[in-house]
């Protein structure tokens, strides 16, 4: 989930200037933000964000120094990785299945007469 300042700072509106010409609609969003998440509250208040985003304008500099305050840049590792045998060769799929018995190898069922 996208924290509070990080969303506004995708939406280029400063919270900073929200939070001192409108106090209360700023602690209005703080509140509806931690209880809906992200998704809903964009969803719920997203005929806000054009108004905001005009009066309330995020400039480059502010953006630039945001990004580097709230995302830090760590490396994300791949949750999977990846078989370096098959990545040398193409050629080879890896479906996934494996077979706990052979077909081949059963015993032949007994005949009835």
């Amino acid at each position: 989930m996208m924290t509070f300042e990080a969303f506004f700072l995708k939406k280029k509106i400063d919270l900073v200037a929200l939070k001192a010409t409108k106090p209360d609609l700023y602690a209005e969003f703080k509140k509806h933000y931690a209880l809906m998440g992200d998704k809903s509250f964009d969803h719920s208040k997203k005929y806000w964000f054009n108004q905001l985003r005009l009066s309330h304008h995020l400039s480059e500099e502010d953006e630039i120094r945001l990004k580097t305050e709230i995302s830090p840049t760590k490396e994300v590792k791949p949750a999977i990785e990846e078989n370096p045998v098959a990545a040398t060769n193409p050629t080879t799929i890896n479906s996934g299945f494996k077979p706990r018995f052979r077909a081949g190898n059963m015993p032949a069922k007994p005949k009835e007469d």
